[in-house]
């Protein structure tokens, strides 16, 4: 059996919407399948327009949430006491109680990332200066490598014509720092 769109649909679909629901949550509610929905929100603007503004006054709720949970906020609280008279008997006392959460720091970083990324974001920059600062790097970390691994550096440092980044072997097998200097050529 299909159900078919009825008016009194907008009034319903708000308090759903409003608490959160999913196109496929509202085809429980309406017995619909979620397409239907989707189709419904688009072809009938009040069904539409209710889910919007609804959907809205949760994510004000949310925000305003984040916003307490990142900068902190008092609250009242009554507790219940027990207290005693002059003659010993117990009474039942409600007192109000001031508590303070404290920010959270969970809660700063997502505003931060997300209000102000350019400042807050997660980034990681790479920065290299090309082939010769790759090529420069590779030979520098080639020092002390044994003999057969610094003659490779030397092959990769002359393909690149990179004459001053290559790695020369010294008579003691080591590697002299980088420059030309003692090269057997």
């Amino acid at each position: 059996m299909t159900i078919k769109y009825k008016p009194e649909f907008a009034r319903q679909v708000t308090k759903y919407a409003e608490l959160g629901a999913t196109n496929r949550m509202l085809g429980a509610v309406f017995d619909v399948h979620e397409d239907t929905i989707t189709r419904w929100r688009k072809r009938y603007p009040e069904f539409g327009e209710a889910i919007e503004k609804a959907k809205a006054v949760a994510d004000i709720q949310v925000e305003d949430a984040l916003f307490k949970m990142a900068t902190g906020y008092s609250y009242t609280v009554e507790e219940a006491k027990v207290t005693k008279d002059a003659q010993g008997n117990e009474h039942l006392e409600s007192i109000s109680l001031t508590k303070y959460e404290t920010p959270k720091i969970q809660a700063i970083q997502f505003w931060l990332k997300n209000r102000r990324p350019e400042l807050w974001r997660d980034r990681t920059e790479l920065e290299h200066g090309g082939l010769d600062m790759i090529l420069a790097e590779i030979m520098n970390t080639s020092r002390g490598l044994p003999r057969r691994h610094s003659t490779a550096m030397k092959h990769i440092g002359s393909y690149a014509e990179l004459e001053h980044y290559q790695v020369v072997e010294d008579r003691s097998g080591g590697s002299n720092g980088g420059t030309n200097e003692g090269a057997d050529d």
